[in-house]
């Protein structure tokens, strides 16, 4: 519950600070704006359909064949996003004018393509929660989100100096804050975690 609560901070508190510090308008270019980057998240459906059930399988079977499946897995899911990020960044700019305003696209191209890396770490740390879920250490998740959520928070009140800008960025250094420190706790407790019956 912690988990999603702070998840929602991280989603759509900057819309209430672009409210506050600029104007609905700019909720809406913003939204928009998420709304595109969010294609990322077509690989986080498909790792949940295809990965997950596998894992769970394979890790109620063998617990070290399950963790080590998954590792290969989430090297796949990173050589993915990777390519779709240079794939992202070749295409020209003119070519996002087919899905926003060509004004749109130009005043707030920067604030689009970090959107679409904050979205990448979030279909990253979706694959990497995995771990905790087969751990039993959901609780974990908990406070990484927590310290990830008011890392966001803070980051968006600096929209009052640098725009819409830097409720991407927050945004995107709370997802990857996420991943770090997901990536912290799996390899110092590789060693030293105990799995549950």
């Amino acid at each position: 519950i912690f988990t999603s609560v702070f998840s929602w901070i991280i989603v759509f508190s900057d819309r209430y600070f672009i409210n506050y510090y600029l104007d609905p308008d700019s909720v809406g270019i913003y939204a928009l704006l998420a709304q595109v980057a969010a294609f990322t998240s077509l690989l986080n459906s498909v790792f949940s359909m295809y990965v997950n059930p596998i894992i769970y399988k394979l890790y109620s079977q063998d617990k070290n064949a399950g963790i080590k499946k998954l590792i290969s897995y989430i090297w796949l899911l990173l050589g993915a996003t990777i390519l779709l990020l240079i794939v992202v960044l070749s295409i020209p700019k003119t070519y996002f004018s087919i899905l926003l305003n060509p004004e749109v696209v130009e005043n707030n191209y920067i604030t689009l393509l970090v959107l679409v890396v904050g979205s990448i770490f979030s279909v990253i740390q979706n694959a990497l929660s995995l771990f905790f879920t087969l751990l039993k250490r959901l609780h974990i998740l908990g406070y990484f989100w927590f310290f990830a959520a008011v890392l966001n928070l803070f980051g968006n009140t600096m929209i009052q100096d640098y725009g819409m800008i830097a409720a991407a960025i927050s945004t995107c250094l709370a997802y990857l804050f996420v991943v770090i420190a997901n990536l912290v706790w799996i390899t110092l407790n590789s060693k030293k975690i105990k799995y549950p019956d």
